[in-house]
């Protein structure tokens, strides 16, 4: 793996793990309960952040298959640097059309299996990415365009840091119910 891939990937499974954590720390009976009806449980926000990292590696997986990949620009920088702001101030930001909802039903035990499933397929790929592509457009975020490797793991650990704050206002929330 490369160097800043591995970086990179730690960093997202650090904070995979603190997520984690942080449910946990709230006694079991918290993690399947519903804030109010149109609000995700701690559960379900487990399983998004599955869900969403298997589309993102089935997408850069098709995307690196099918060759022709560019070279990351400035646009693409800037771009990235506005999604992880919207992140980081934990700016609400609607689920684009793509990102499938989580389930309704799911346990934890089952959201951490998944996870840990994807992230051991993730690690896999960034060892057998070859070096020359990290700084070339493989990801098309919904939202911002194309992003190269480095940028599309930071997205991704910044995803899951915005939903950390998610998961302590659920429980709350759902602890003094």
């Amino acid at each position: 793996m490369h160097p800043k891939t591995e970086k990179l990937f730690q960093q997202l499974e650090d904070s995979r793990n603190r997520l984690i954590s942080i449910i946990q720390s709230y006694p079991q009976s918290v993690s399947p309960v519903k804030p109010s009806p149109e609000e995700w449980s701690m559960a379900q926000v487990a399983i998004h952040l599955a869900i969403t990292e298997i589309q993102i590696l089935g997408y850069v997986q098709r995307k690196l298959l099918k060759g022709e990949l560019q070279d990351s620009n400035l646009r693409s920088w800037l771009r990235y640097m506005v999604v992880l702001v919207a992140l980081r101030y934990r700016k609400k930001i609607k689920a684009p059309k793509q990102v499938a909802l989580p389930p309704e039903g799911v346990t934890l035990a089952e959201a951490i299996a998944k996870w840990e499933e994807v992230r051991g397929e993730w690690e896999k790929f960034l060892t057998l990415l070859p070096a020359g592509t990290i700084h070339k457009n493989i990801f098309k975020h919904p939202l911002t365009g194309f992003l190269n490797i480095l940028q599309t793991l930071g997205f991704m650990n910044e995803h899951v840091c915005h939903h950390i704050h998610q998961i302590h206002r659920i429980g709350e929330t759902v602890s003094t119910k």
